[in-house]
């Protein structure tokens, strides 16, 4: 599978997002490790785990999936990490 890549715009604040992201994937029994700059991440789901990073430039994130389960689209990932940044988020990382 090819990378799986999207750009997220945001307007909240960074340091808010990433703490989100990180109370997220820990929750699920993920591991995260990073800042507002950048970070990688592993999500298990039950069909295999979603792995990748991103990094921020100019309040966007810029995602890069690098393993994703077979069934998900870049497209459901793409939505899945866009209801995190929602108000209210979407804590459930629902890929699947």
């Amino acid at each position: 599978m090819a990378n799986c890549e999207f750009p997220i715009t945001f307007h909240q604040s960074v340091e808010e997002l990433v703490a989100r992201f990180d109370e997220a994937i820990t929750a699920r029994g993920g591991q995260f490790s990073g800042d507002a700059d950048q970070a990688t991440f592993t999500i298990p789901t039950a069909r295999g785990p979603v792995e990748g990073s991103y990094r921020t430039e100019d309040n966007t994130f810029h995602f890069i999936l690098t393993a994703m389960p077979d069934g998900l689209t870049c497209h459901k990932a793409d939505n899945t990490f866009r209801s995190l940044i929602g108000s209210p988020p979407d804590l459930s990382l629902d890929f699947l």
